[in-house]
């Protein structure tokens, strides 16, 4: 007689209320156009296009006050005019809430642990994985960081493979301009 063994599943995730999303475009400076998403509670997706591409912003935006909307609007544009290019960096205003709850554990640690570094420094996967106590997870780290819904709020530009740039989801010329504005490792450019 065979027993049947059990399959392991995977433990399902809370089901989370339905939420009104708004969206708003925002023309950053040295940037070109950003799309953020929101909730009433915090920002859930942000979108850069590079300079003249529009093609992956949406039809319908939101215009009208929305406390999370325009607080990630004014961290935007004074990330936009904080560039170390200007010979000064100023303080950036507090990041709205971000919502990560669609998210693994694994990559809201990766990226929680990618809030840490500091505007104009810079980490590698590897570094990044020693951070977390995980010194072989640095290609998991990558892929998690591919799956980074809020960037530049979530500044995973500042992590870079041990080999040069790595990836970037909104591609490698924003990925560029954001090391560029903040003067990250211009020797791994």
């Amino acid at each position: 007689m065979t027993t049947a063994v059990p399959r392991r599943t995977r433990a399902a995730r809370p089901a989370l209320p339905a939420v009104a999303l708004v969206r708003r475009r925002v023309a950053v400076e040295h940037l070109g156009w950003v799309e953020i998403t929101a909730h009433d509670q915090a920002l859930c997706e942000v979108v850069v296009c590079a300079l003249g591409d529009h093609s992956r912003l949406r039809a319908r935006t939101h215009a009208g006050a929305h406390r999370v909307l325009d607080q990630a609007e004014g961290y935007l544009q004074a990330y936009g005019r904080s560039h170390v290019r200007q010979g000064r960096l100023r303080q950036l205003p507090a990041a709205p809430p971000l919502d990560l709850a669609l998210l693994s554990p694994f990559t809201r640690d990766v990226l929680e642990a990618t809030c840490s570094i500091p505007f104009g420094a810079y980490l590698t996967y590897g570094g990044v994985a020693r951070l977390l106590g995980r010194p072989g997870a640095a290609r998991a780290v990558g892929q998690a960081l591919g799956r980074n819904p809020i960037p530049i709020f979530i500044p995973c530009h500042r992590v870079l493979s041990h080999q040069g740039l790595g990836g970037f989801t909104s591609g490698l010329p924003i990925k560029l301009l954001l090391m560029e504005l903040e003067d990250i490792a211009s020797e791994r450019r």
